[in-house]
């Protein structure tokens, strides 16, 4: 008798277990199923534009020297790595910070632009001037491969070659025929650089 006691009470909780478990599964179906109450939907943010590098196949490693220049004003700001590969100043005796040189050469090979175009007309509307752009950067690999930057002006909320582009500036890239929009906080670090030199 007893055992029969037992074995009915392993079969009714076998079943209520079966019942918690059924149960639990349409719950779980109903929830996967249904949509999110508007209430528990957040806004979200526009994801950026996607950029696109400059120069994709540069390693900061591979740069020898780099000079930054301010063409209005005839600064610049010129470094070089020693045969040990330490970054010196070419134009003066003091060493200048290993780190924000590093960060220089680090911002060249990460420096991303979000479009380019074709201009028409002439390119000063871009910033692009005779008598000086906003910033000339200029590097070389040590395989002897050069590199130049003329940066022009900011972009403009009204610009309509780049609308949304907003956080850029005009450049020319070595003797590429486009005009890129490249990234404003990787240039306005380098111009602090060159301003702090």
């Amino acid at each position: 008798m007893r055992y029969r006691m037992i074995k009915h009470r392993n079969i009714l909780s076998l079943i209520i277990l079966s019942l918690i478990a059924l149960v639990l599964a349409v719950l779980l179906a109903t929830q996967e199923t249904s949509d999110p109450p508007q209430s528990l939907i957040l806004p979200t943010n526009t994801p950026a534009p996607e950029s696109i590098l400059v120069f994709p196949e540069l390693d900061a490693d591979f740069i020898q020297a780099v000079r930054l220049e301010d063409p209005n004003s005839g600064k610049t700001l010129t470094i070089a790595r020693s045969s040990e590969g330490e970054w010196q100043f070419l134009d003066r005796d003091d060493a200048p910070n290993q780190e924000i040189a590093n960060q220089i050469a680090l911002t060249l090979e990460n420096l991303p632009y979000y479009a380019s175009f074709l201009p028409e007309g002439d390119l000063t509307q871009y910033g692009f001037l005779p008598t000086g752009s906003l910033m000339f950067i200029q590097f070389v690999l040590f395989n002897g491969t050069q590199h130049f930057i003329i940066v022009g002006d900011p972009v403009s909320e009204e610009a309509d070659t780049a609308p949304g582009q907003t956080n850029t500036f005009y450049a020319i890239i070595d003797e590429r025929p486009e005009v890129y929009l490249v990234s404003r906080p990787a240039i306005a670090f380098l111009i602090v650089q060159l301003q702090n030199s």
